[in-house]
């Protein structure tokens, strides 16, 4: 049996513009994410549209604490899961499909 390595980006493949509704969340993240989040590619697109590849969606503007990312959405979350960020990730996707459903639905979770 061949092992795979997987990451948070194979379950959700984006957050969409949801994580901005997620601001405890985000300011709450480990400092694995945040280590994390320093050697993500920065998103060139949220500053200048015609930068990237045409079809290449902005990707994420947030800011934790008192630092500001402006990450590549293809980027941002890709991580191996570990036990010192699997209970971020399981709030993100959590919260995620809570607003997909309500946006998707009508339905609250």
């Amino acid at each position: 049996m061949t092992k795979t390595k997987r990451t948070i980006e194979d379950f959700l493949e984006t957050v969409e513009d949801n994580y901005k509704k997620y601001p405890d969340l985000l300011n709450n993240m480990p400092e694995v994410v945040k280590e994390h989040l320093e050697n993500v590619y920065i998103c060139p697109k949220i500053t200048n549209l015609s930068k990237c590849w045409k079809s290449c969606e902005p990707g994420y503007d947030f800011r934790v604490d008192d630092k500001n990312y402006q990450a590549c959405r293809y980027d941002c979350f890709k991580m191996k899961v570990n036990k010192e960020n699997i209970p971020f990730l399981l709030g993100l996707v959590e919260l995620e499909i809570r607003e997909r459903m309500v946006s998707s639905y009508g339905v609250s979770a």
